[in-house]
């Protein structure tokens, strides 16, 4: 199996999982006994409820991909990415959670599985983009969003796989809801803005959990 494929089959499973959870999003307990917090910031959040990171002191990032949001044929406001522009999104993750990670001061960034190192598994659902490809280059467009986006974020345990924890939230990539002009430096810098907002969010919330 290619390395494509399984990061789709991966993808698949993940976003089945997701389904369940929805389907009894008001129960306290997830499908696979993790226990819904309140009051938190991402829009939902669930705890393995006997979690602890007592003993791990290295992560893993890992980036299990990103899948669009299919959208209708003729649609003037959603637009499907590329497989240029899904590779660039997948770039600006990447670059987003190892730089704040890195700066994580409980934990060092490792790049193997150990009983020491907690995986962080990081995956983008239902991307979409705002931006007319037509407008790229060619004519003045002015938006008042890049795009939009969830990100599902798992805490697992790098060798046994166990799950610890799971963090879904969707955020749509635009300058508090001001129309901008949209270019190619713009549009990453919006994309590359909320990336980092989530990755420093979660390196904040590991380093509070770790004192």
């Amino acid at each position: 199996m290619t390395t494509n494929n399984t990061t789709q089959n991966l993808i698949k499973t993940l976003s089945i999982a997701l389904l369940l959870s929805a389907g009894s999003a008001m129960a306290d307990v997830s499908f696979d006994g993790l226990e819904l917090q309140k009051r938190t910031k991402a829009d939902a959040v669930w705890l393995h409820p006997e979690l602890s990171l007592e003993g791990y002191d290295k992560i893993m990032y890992e980036n299990l991909g990103v899948a669009t949001k299919p959208v209708r044929r003729n649609s003037r406001t959603d637009f499907e990415l590329t497989v240029k522009q899904r590779e660039k999104v997948s770039e600006i993750l990447d670059e987003a959670f190892n730089k704040e990670l890195g700066r994580s001061e409980r934990f060092e960034l490792a790049s193997t599985p150990g009983p020491d190192t907690l995986a962080v598994r990081v995956s983008l659902l239902d991307v979409v983009s705002h931006v007319p490809e037509e407008s790229v280059g060619r004519t003045t467009t002015y938006i008042s969003s890049v795009g939009e986006a969830t990100l599902v974020l798992e805490l697992r345990d790098s060798v046994s796989n166990a799950i610890l924890a799971r963090a879904v939230d969707t955020q749509s990539a635009d300058s508090m809801g001001q129309l901008i002009r949209s270019s190619r430096p713009i549009n990453i810098a919006e994309t590359r803005q909320t990336a980092s907002q989530w990755a420093r969010l979660l390196r904040k919330r590991l380093d509070e959990f770790r004192k």
